[in-house]
């Protein structure tokens, strides 16, 4: 978080996961409650260029797709659809589910504040 989708600027964000609640809940624990099955995930909070940046760094689902508050979701492209609706749709995916990770060579370049 903190990056422009246009040109991928640095902006920054003001964004602290490590301070942030939901209803009078810490945020991860918010979030543990909503997911299930239960899979790793961690914000990484660090500085770049003197700006603070947030990355969500989510463990892959094997097996089964994620459900956060009883529906399916799916990455695709920069939206977040349902996965019901897409299904619906009938479109072949191959069975496959593409993750994102978090690479060494930027864990390497970026300074981290908190882990949970």
């Amino acid at each position: 978080m903190g990056i422009a989708d246009e040109d991928h600027e640095l902006l920054g964000t003001n964004f602290k996961p490590s301070t942030t609640r939901h209803k009078q809940q810490e945020l991860e624990n918010w979030l543990l409650q909503k997911i299930t099955p239960k899979i790793h995930f961690q914000f990484l909070e660090f500085e770049m260029e003197d700006k603070p940046f947030v990355i969500l760094e989510i463990s892959a689902a094997n097996h089964t797709p994620v459900q956060f508050d009883g529906v399916e979701f799916i990455r695709v492209g920069s939206y977040t659809k349902n996965l019901k609706t897409i299904q619906q749709k009938n479109v072949n995916y191959g069975g496959r589910l593409i993750v994102c990770r978090l690479s060494s060579k930027w864990r390497q370049k970026i300074k981290v504040r908190n882990r949970y």
